[in-house]
C-alpha cells in the first residue's frame, strides 16, 4: 500500500473562495481572495478511485491552476511571497512542479 502523508486541516471560507476563483479562471476573484487572507498554501482534499480503492489527495491553489492550465492565475500565485512550491498532492508525492505541462 502507498504511504500517504497526514491530511491537512479543513480550509476556511476565504480559501475555499480562492479555489472557486481558480476553477473559473477569474483572476480578479483570485486577487480579492488573496487580499482577504486566503491561504496561498492551503490544501483542498479530494478523493479519487483507482482499481476499486479510494485514495485521498490534495490540491494547493498553484497545483490546481497548473492542472487547469490557467496560466495568468498560476503566474499570480507564483508571485506570492509566502508560496511553498513543495506543497501539493499527498498522493504519490506529487507537487506543483511535477504536474506542470512541459509545453
Amino acid at each position: 500500500m502507498i504511504s500517504m502523508a497526514a491530511m491537512p486541516a479543513p480550509i476556511d471560507a476565504v480559501t475555499q473562495e480562492l479555489f472557486a476563483a481558480i476553477r473559473v479562471n477569474d483572476l480578479a476573484r483570485v486577487e480579492a481572495a488573496l487580499a482577504a487572507g486566503a491561504d496561498i498554501n492551503g490544501e483542498e482534499i479530494h478523493h479519487f478511485p483507482i482499481d476499486r480503492t479510494s485514495y485521498e489527495g490534495s490540491n494547493t491553489p498553484l497545483s490546481l491552476a497548473i492542472r487547469l492550465r490557467h496560466a495568468a492565475v498560476a503566474h499570480r500565485l507564483l508571485a506570492g511571497p509566502s508560496l511553498e512550491l513543495r506543497r501539493g498532492s499527498c498522493f504519490a508525492g506529487s507537487n506543483s512542479l511535477l504536474v506542470a505541462p512541459s509545453h
